[in-house]
């Protein structure tokens, strides 16, 4: 699986490295890649973009920049992955990427995309 925070042009250059990737292991790869993420103002917009990719997008709650969706942790347990890829560390998605190694001990891996200054 893979999961970024937003699946639109709103995350900018991660949208087009996380929509790429998905859609070649998809293409080549993996039939079913699924992917996680936030709703936000342009997801309906972009969500075309990802092609036969298996999108799923759940809603935000609080405050928009930590984008928090309480349901996105347990659908992420019931999708049965065998690792997960994370997109981006400053947000809810990267402590759900967490949870979700420690509850089911499979394997997680992080791409940080910028400076860790």
């Amino acid at each position: 699986g893979v999961l970024s925070a937003s699946l639109s042009h709103n995350a900018g250059g991660i949208f087009e490295a996380v929509r790429r990737s998905a859609i070649e292991l998809h293409r080549r790869y993996l039939e079913d890649v699924e992917v996680f993420g936030v709703e936000d103002d342009r997801s309906a917009e972009d969500l075309p973009q990802w092609g036969d990719v298996k999108v799923r997008l759940f809603p935000a709650v609080g405050p928009r920049g930590f984008f928090y969706a309480p349901d996105l942790l347990p659908k992420m347990r019931d999708a049965g992955l065998d690792l997960l890829h994370v997109h981006g560390i400053w947000t809810y998605t990267s402590v759900a990427g967490r949870r979700w190694a420690a509850a089911t001990g499979k394997p997680l891996l992080i791409s940080t995309h910028g400076m860790l200054d």
